[in-house]
């Protein structure tokens, strides 16, 4: 039916109609005076010479008369006017009193009182050839974004029998469905086709709809919608002369979506007499087949497959039609006769090799091919076999890309001989699983070669290989792990392994005395320190045995940020060493720390951080650090959530101080412990 309206009407209607769209809310045509824009009248309450009448269109004032008690007002000398809006013209209707039903009567009605009157108007529907409304929903629930309007306006305006045809959509938003159903059946400019999100006739609620011929509320087709449960009907009101140009939209909308095809570049550069597929990707069910053409086949051709040849240097379009809709491919055929010609994909995601990664390799093949040779980088997001599709049809030097690269069978770029698909060297990219290869169409093998081969070995950043600490003092049969960033593997050496070893960073000392351990990447990967290495050094002091401790205490003064009372360093000093003398006949090695400007967190992960023979047994602090481990991240006492506390007394500087037994060997400590706990509790500083 859709077929047979179409033939006999001329191009022209593809590109006019857009100037007859529009949308938005409009009145309803109530010939009413609008109260809310109604003055407050104030009458006189004695009877006065004279009264003043004031003349108001909508709420602004268009003249005002002094008349003589029981003297009658004049009319003003010029009618007002109100413009016609999308829907209506207007004519003037006279001058009302509020709430009036007739005009008033300026020969017999005298004025008795300050009167306001008001202009009326009288609208007319504009005449038009079909009216749709578009029900978008509310800010709540939204059915059908505007977006989402303006794509059905477009594609619908493009049916040739709209041609010369007076159109209006209209696109309902922030009113609710029974809103929406109700300014349909009661407007004055009635519409033709109806686009909801629901309830468009159901169960006799909403517009009734005409079902001749098939057309009742019907789905509209994928693609028109992020949601595609979106209803559609010619409205049972539908006049005669309307009807078929209602049904042809309504024929469209449900057989077409506008991404029922889609093309897989948007943008092309080609070589002269050098060619590249643009492909197509058709929607579930689709039998059609996009025709081809080139807007000036002087610059550039295009086949029925979509393969485009450049012919001159400039740029054109490659168009792609599909019945009623058509795509465009901005063509560009580039001369330039490129040093290099290199392709990066950044994967689908387009995270798998960043734009910053892909520069510094651009950087240094620019300085390989020199500084004034033009080299052609491209850099993509594409899936990897939509990625290979691209780079076989184009001339490439070099690829670049996140996996399968090499593959045969799949659609995927060849290697050239010698030149397989190869894992690039680290420190090119934060992941160093991607890929390199020269493709089979190379063109500039040395080149290409020549990159492929640093790629495949040195990474630039070897030279920024950073230690965590460039030195270190430790005890003698002590450890402190030394931690290295680095894009490659590290290798580390003592200075004197009778001072200090090191294995994977962890240093131990073994005799008093000084050495250097250094990190270092193997930039030639022949494991030799050379020109080529990158290292960082760290110095080692190894000092005397420390013995081990009866006791070990730790005390968090506090987090500077948190303006709360702490316990000062002070404070902390006095605490410990009034509990060293009640200990010191003892013979007992009580060992303890100030751990100042911490927050909670960073003084748990400090604590955990300890080894066995260092582990905290006690922590002073003003938190909950004896609760389970799982739930705070905090050491636990003998690896369960119990606690052993004590307030402080406030004499040692804390005003709600608690203090917390945490050790990992409280057998053996007990006595101390409980001494401690003890003594914070009565003893005063």
């Amino acid at each position: 039916m859709l077929k047979k309206r179409l033939a006999t009407l001329s191009i022209s209607a593809l590109l006019g109609l857009g100037l007859l769209a529009g949308c938005g809310e409009k009145e309803q045509g109530d010939t009413s005076v609008d109260s809310k824009d109604v003055p407050v009248s104030h009458e006189s309450q004695e009877p006065a010479s004279s009264y003043t009448v004031t003349f108001f269109v909508g709420s602004e004032e268009y003249g005002v008369q002094t008349v003589t008690s029981g003297s009658y007002a004049s009319k003003p000398a010029t009618d007002p006017v109100k413009e016609a809006d999308e829907d209506f013209t207007y004519v003037f209707d006279g001058w009302y009193e509020s709430g009036a039903e007739t005009a008033w009567n300026f020969e017999t009605n005298s004025i008795t009182k300050d009167l306001n009157l008001f202009a009326k108007f009288t609208p007319t529907p504009i005449e038009q050839d079909l009216i749709i409304w578009v029900w978008g929903g509310t800010d709540e629930n939204i059915y059908i974004t505007e977006e989402e309007f303006v794509r059905l306006e477009t594609e619908g305006s493009k049916i040739a029998a709209l041609e010369g045809k007076k159109v209006a959509w209209r696109y309902k938003f922030g009113m609710g469905n029974s809103a929406f159903n109700e300014d349909a059946m009661s407007s004055l400019v009635r519409p033709d086709l109806l686009i909801s999100g629901n309830n468009l006739y159901k169960d006799g609620v909403g517009v009734p709809l005409a079902e001749a011929d098939g057309y009742g509320k019907i789905k509209l087709g994928t693609g028109w919608f992020t949601n595609t449960s979106r209803y559609m009907g010619v409205a049972e009101a539908t006049s005669a002369s309307h009807f078929p140009l209602a049904t042809a939209v309504y024929d469209l909308l449900k057989e077409n979506g506008p991404d029922y095809f889609a093309l897989d570049h948007s943008a092309v550069t080609v070589r002269p007499n050098a060619t590249k597929t643009v492909s197509v990707s058709y929607a579930e069910g689709e039998t059609r087949k996009v025709a081809f053409s080139s807007a000036d086949e002087t610059i550039a051709t295009v086949t029925e497959e979509g393969v485009i040849t450049g012919v001159a240097e400039g740029k054109t379009f490659i168009t792609a039609t599909l019945g009623l809709v058509s795509q465009e491919v901005e063509v560009t055929v580039d001369a330039t006769d490129y040093k290099l010609i290199a392709y990066v994909n950044a994967g689908k995601s387009g995270d798998k090799i960043t734009e910053e990664e892909s520069n510094r390799i651009k950087d240094l093949a620019q300085e390989m091919v020199g500084a004034d040779q033009p080299i052609s980088w491209n850099y993509i997001a594409k899936a990897d076999a939509d990625f290979a599709s691209e780079v076989n049809s184009v001339e490439a030097d070099l690829v670049i890309g996140s996996s399968n690269l090499g593959k045969t069978g799949t659609g995927h770029v060849g290697a050239a001989t010698g030149y397989e698909s190869t894992k690039v060297g680290p420190g090119w990219f934060k992941d160093t699983a991607r890929y390199v290869l020269v493709p089979k169409s190379v063109l500039h093998n040395e080149l290409a070669a020549s990159l492929y081969a640093l790629l495949s070995n040195a990474g630039p950043d070897y030279g920024k290989l950073t230690l965590n600490k460039t030195e270190i003092t430790i005890a003698q049969g002590a450890t402190e792990k030394l931690e290295a960033t680095a894009y490659g593997s590290v290798t580390w050496t003592s200075s004197d392994e009778t001072i200090a070893t090191v294995v994977d960073g962890l240093v131990t000392g073994v005799a008093k005395g000084d050495a250097v351990v250094t990190a270092f990447v193997d930039a030639d990967k022949d494991g030799v320190l050379d020109e080529g290495e990158f290292s960082a050094t760290c110095n080692v002091t190894v000092g005397d045995v420390i013995p081990a401790y009866d006791l070990h205490v730790v005390i968090n003064t506090g987090n500077a940020k948190n303006p709360s009372t702490w316990m000062t360093d002070d404070n902390a000093n006095d605490l410990m060493t009034a509990f060293k003398a009640t200990t010191a006949a003892s013979g007992k090695n009580v060992q303890y720390e100030i751990i100042s400007d911490q927050a909670l967190g960073d003084l748990a992960t400090t604590i955990n951080g300890y080894e066995a023979d260092k582990a905290a047994d006690i922590v002073v602090g003003r938190e909950a650090f004896g609760t389970n481990k799982s739930t705070k991240g905090l050491v636990a006492v003998n690896g369960e959530s119990a606690q052993i506390s004590a307030a402080l007394d406030a004499s040692w500087g804390y005003d709600t101080g608690v203090a917390y037994q945490l050790t990992t060997a409280f057998d053996d400590h007990a006595t101390l412990i409980a001494s401690f706990l003890d003594f914070v509790q009565t003893a005063k500083a």
